[in-house]
């Protein structure tokens, strides 16, 4: 083997050698370009080339050179400006503009570009009102084959146009004439190549913005695939649209610019394609589908019954003939699908036809669309059954020729009900002069055993109807303003054994009726409702019998009884609702009429009634009261924690409805009424005849002008509380020629105790929710007089001779006091006992166990004498007060 002549070092240094000079070579070159591009008359030779390539105006800061990916031409901060038909406003505004550039043609003196990038661009897609677009005199046009060649210059300007676009996050507004569309794409990336056949290859990624809204989720659109020239009418054409990761809430603020309180997720995909240019007139064909996901309102939680729906589309338009046929429309839902085809002709808007058919809707399905909107409804309700839909529609906007939606039967499955509400068959038509809803019969029936008699159906029964009336001035603004002139009804009447079915049934669908209120037994249901489309209105009247009914409100210990009750109510006069039940309640009253219930141990009669939603007006009677049995009805009882009628009543409001808007409600509450009890008896005594009148503002309570019979005398005054939280209370009593010996006798241990006849006046406040906070913190004051009193525990004179309590009579013409009420006590401030032959006066207590502390001063001649009475009042204990020596 031979020595190389060239030893490897000096190799080497060849190379790099070489390396060296092309670099230099390639830095001169670079620099001569910079050099040539940065003078004035080369910018100036760019700028018309630029002008001719755009076929507009181009105004550009400054011309460079990169060599970083291959010699390009690099303009900073173009704009281009718009043709005069379509505006003012520039065309095309970018950051930068990289070309490249033919410099083969450039040493030749021609600008020729094969591909251009716009970094940040902002592009103004105008339409102006003959339907041109301000795009098309932009695009370069393909010259027909056979077509001689043009000009020199023109072929020059021709070849200036570019074949390639690519854009780096850019933005494209849309225009009609000069109005600007309040949404625009963003982030636009990707690129538009033209081929050597004049069709334009397309891949552009984009999001979706609109003026003055924001949004959070709006996804992506990616617009791909081929297309003609302007030149050729865009044809043939193959291209597909895709929207997705966007929520379907912010898809509808995009589309109408408001927030429609609808949640879930959103997916587009539609495909367009069109046949090469021929002379017949071209079709488009469409396929799109929509898809919806997880469907529910903005408030609501996701939940696994959240709907799902698929719309899917096929359609062939015609632009000559202004017509676009659907050949499929397909709605498919998880267990339901609604097939339908026609034509839309917006030419014509009135020859447009669609025919409907499905025989698989499911109402469970509907149900679950019920469910994603509506607050409370139960999540084991379920409704089994289908039902078909045949409709004919006509028109743009889309008018109701005829249609047909039913089911033969159905049935709603809830866990509270011991057995399925069974729905018979149902059908409802919709024409132009009506939509109807047959009877639809609701049972309720459990099973029968082998052998047995069927059991007795609880049904209700259901009916619909409608009506539009179209004016004669044409077809739209017939349908606007039938639409407008339309009235609707809707009917309820039926009876059942179990009123708590119906209960459950109206809690399951969210529309609860109870209040809270357990309402078990009996009833008869009338209802009717009434209102108009256009703006939506509605009304309802009716009544509900109830015929040996339980109530048990959740503040009451015991339930009321209403053997036989109505509660009824009508519309406002104003309304248009039809009078159903006016024998029932006055236009714009809500009456509930007791002809014999049971509550508190009593038997009521009278009525309830407010008239336009005013203060609520009553007049109730009760043949006899105990308020033994009030307090065990409303105080503390098992399974209430220890709470009384008012800790109940506050956590109802605290918990169940413990809003503002129903604080608010009851600020608003107000009620005015007579009040008669035959017999008031609170235990040992007894109120007889006893009228009053009874206000509540709120959490204000008034009794006024109470009065009654009251053992041989009469006794009235009133009552005033404030129902907080810590409740409070201001009694004014006033008694007159009161028996006291039939008062005493209706108490064992006073019985025959004292006699005479009392009158005086009480003034009393307390507060409180138990029956110990009320005694506790009684407090008040009053006076009173007996004429031809007697007391029968202790003969004074008697006593007051021998120094020691003898058993006897005590004798008085009358006897006055002035007494404070404190600490569970009657603090005598001034007792006067006049009798005979002798004058008694005292000052002490008498504490509510009935014992005494009384210091008495015996008024007969000279010395007086002093005692002190102690002991039960039924027994006392008379001791002598030693005199005090000078």
């Amino acid at each position: 083997m031979t020595d190389s002549p060239h030893p490897p070092s000096l190799r080497r240094g060849q190379w790099l050698r070489r390396i060296v000079v092309f670099l230099a070579v390639m830095l001169a070159v670079y620099w001569g370009l910079v050099w040539y591009v940065s003078s004035a008359r080369v910018q100036r030779t760019f700028a018309r080339r630029m002008t001719a390539g755009f076929g507009r105006p181009v105004e550009v800061s400054k011309f460079t050179i990169s060599i970083l990916e291959g010699p390009r031409l690099v303009a900073n901060y173009v704009t281009v400006s718009e043709d005069p038909r379509f505006g003012r406003e520039h065309f095309l505004r970018a950051e930068r503009l990289t070309a490249s550039v033919r410099w083969t043609a450039l040493l030749r003196g021609r600008l020729e570009f094969d591909s251009v990038s716009f970094t940040r661009p902002s592009l103004n897609l105008v339409r102006n009102a003959d339907g041109s677009w301000n795009l098309e005199s932009w695009l370069p046009r393909p010259t027909p084959a056979g077509t001689a060649a043009a000009a020199p210059e023109a072929a020059s300007m021709r070849q200036t146009r570019f074949t390639r676009i690519n854009i780096d996050t850019g933005r494209i507004n849309f225009k009609r004439d000069v109005d600007k569309h309040p949404f625009a794409f963003t982030d636009v990336n990707g690129f538009v190549e033209r081929d050597a056949d004049g069709h334009w290859h397309v891949d552009l990624e984009s999001s979706v913005t609109r003026a003055a809204v924001t949004v959070q989720q709006p996804g992506t659109l990616r617009l791909f695939g081929s297309i003609g020239s302007a030149g050729s009418r865009w044809q043939p054409a193959a291209l597909q649209l895709t929207w997705q990761q966007a929520s379907l809430s912010d898809a509808l603020r995009l589309a109408r610019g408001w927030d429609y309180g609808v949640r879930g997720d959103f997916e587009l995909n539609v495909i367009a394609s069109v046949p090469p240019p021929s002379p017949s007139s071209a079709t488009w064909s469409f396929k799109g589908d929509l898809r919806l996901r997880d469907v529910h309102r903005w408030n609501f939680p996701q939940l696994a019954s959240d709907p799902d729906l698929n719309l899917a589309v096929e359609a062939r338009w015609t632009p000559q003939r202004a017509r676009v046929e659907f050949a499929k429309i397909l709605l498919d839902a998880p267990n339901s699908g609604v097939r339908a085809r026609g034509f839309l002709q917006w030419a014509k808007p009135e020859d447009s036809r669609f025919s409907v058919l499905s025989t698989g809707v499911s109402l469970n399905d509907l149900l679950d669309w019920y469910r994603a909107f509506h607050d409370g409804v139960a999540p084991d309700l379920r409704i089994e059954g289908n039902a078909g839909l045949d409709a004919e529609l006509d028109g743009w906007p889309v008018a109701v020729r005829q249609a047909t939606l039913a089911s033969d039967r159905a049935e709603i499955n809830l866990s509270s009900l011991d057995v399925p509400v069974h729905v018979g068959r149902a059908i409802l038509r919709w024409t132009p002069a009506k939509i109807e809803i047959q009877p639809v019969q609701f049972t309720l029936a459990p099973a029968a055993a082998p052998g047995a008699r069927p059991p007795r159906a609880r049904k209700f029964q259901l009916s619909f109807s409608g009506e539009s009336r179209f004016p004669s001035a044409g077809a739209a603004q017939s349908r606007s303003e039938g639409w407008s002139a339309a009235n609707f009804s809707l009917s309820l009447a039926g009876q059942t054994d179990r009123f708590q079915d119906f209960l459950s049934l109206s809690r399951a669908f969210g529309r609860p009726l109870d209040g809270g209120w357990a309402i078990d037994g009996p009833a008869i249901i009338g209802v009717a409702w009434s209102g108009k489309f256009s703006p939506f209105a509605v009304d309802s009247q009716g009544s509900v019998h109830f015929v040996g009914t339980r109530l048990l409100p959740p503040f009451l210990n015991q339930p009321i009884f209403l053997t036989d009750a109505q509660f009824a109510w009508a519309p406002a006069p104003t309304s248009a609702a039809r009078p159903a039940f006016t024998a029932l309640a006055r236009p714009g009253e809500r009456r509930l009429t007791v002809y014999n219930s049971e509550a508190f141990g009593s038997r009521w009669t009278g009525k309830i009634s407010s008239l336009n939603r005013g203060p609520w007006e009553f007049s109730l009677a009760a043949d006899r009261v105990e308020l033994a049995a009030i307090n065990q009805w409303m105080n503390p009882a098992s399974g209430t924690g220890g709470q009384g009628l008012f800790q109940r009543l506050l956590n109802q409001v605290t918990t169940r409805r413990g809003t503002p808007a129903y604080e608010e409600q009851l600020g608003r509450f107000r009620a005015r009424g007579s009040v008669a009890v035959e017999q008031f008896v609170f235990a040992p005594v007894t109120l007889r005849k006893f009228r009053g009148t009874l206000e509540l503002e709120g959490r204000k309570l008034s009794l006024t002008d109470a009065r009654g019979d009251f053992y041989g005398g009469t006794a009235g005054g009133s009552l005033r509380a404030g129902l907080t939280a810590e409740p409070k209370y201001e009694v004014q009593a006033k008694f007159d020629s009161v028996s006291l010996a039939a008062l005493c006798a209706a108490t064992l241990t006073m019985r025959s105790l004292f006699s005479g006849t009392a009158s005086g006046e009480l003034s009393l406040t307390t507060q409180g929710a138990a029956r110990e906070d009320l005694l506790q913190t009684l407090d008040g004051q009053g006076t009173f007089e007996v004429r031809d009193a007697q007391y029968r525990g202790l003969d004074l004179v008697d006593s007051a001779t021998a120094g020691a309590a003898r058993r006897g009579v005590s004798n008085f013409r009358t006897a006055t006091a002035q007494l404070r009420i404190a600490a569970q006590k009657l603090e005598f401030e001034e007792l006067l006992l006049n009798g005979t032959s002798a004058r008694w006066e005292a000052e002490g207590s008498l504490d509510f166990v009935r014992q005494l502390d009384l210091r008495l001063l015996y008024i007969a001649s000279p010395p007086d004498a002093s005692f002190h009475l102690t002991g039960p009042l039924a027994a006392p204990q008379l001791a002598r007060i030693p005199a005090k020596k000078p």
